[in-house]
């Protein structure tokens, strides 16, 4: 397995998602126990070569000084430094050929699991029936429904127009040599 290793990767910025005067809820020493045990041990390390289960056994002080570590990161959209590297590596298809990878930091990753219940709830919250990234609205239906607004608006005498991008393997057919400068 072959690595590349990057020069720090430009600052991260989130785009605010929330009202400024919305607060995301404080994490809890619940969800640390429910999230980091998630994470395989046979997953990959990033640069830091820290593994997020090895943040499961820390003291009570430990853990609460994680959780403010991490609260700081997302107040501020910024994480540190040594965090922003990632590490590329190809990884060998079952069906030959082979497939970038990118393997962030600990932090960040365990950023997302504590925070993907709370988007998964926006998700759910937010999700229409017209919407195509919902659940249970693949690819094919999107097609479906969009040929039968078309057909719809024809039968009308209106004009209808639909520009669709199917990205299935879009990752595939990119130029690997050309993502890495």
């Amino acid at each position: 397995m072959a690595y590349l290793l990057l020069a720090p990767a430009s600052t991260y910025r989130c785009t605010r998602v929330v009202p400024r005067g919305t607060r995301l809820p404080a994490f809890t020493i619940k969800e640390l126990d429910r999230a980091l045990p998630t994470f395989s041990w046979h997953t990959g390390m990033g640069a830091d070569q820290a593994h997020p289960r090895h943040f499961h056994f820390l003291s009570l002080a430990g853990n609460k000084w994680l959780r403010i570590l991490l609260t700081l990161i997302e107040g501020t959209s910024r994480q540190p430094s040594a965090q922003s590297v990632i590490l590329y590596s190809m990884l060998p298809k079952p069906g030959g050929g082979s497939r970038l990878i990118g393997l962030l930091g600990c932090l960040y990753r365990m950023w997302t699991a504590l925070r993907l219940p709370l988007v998964q709830a926006w998700s759910t919250a937010w999700s229409r029936p017209y919407f195509y990234g919902s659940a249970g609205k693949g690819s094919c239906d999107a097609g479906a429904d969009q040929l039968f607004e078309d057909e719809s608006a024809q039968a009308e005498g209106l004009q209808a127009a639909s520009v669709m991008l199917d990205m299935s393997k879009c990752y595939e057919r990119l130029e690997h040599k050309d993502l890495i400068w």
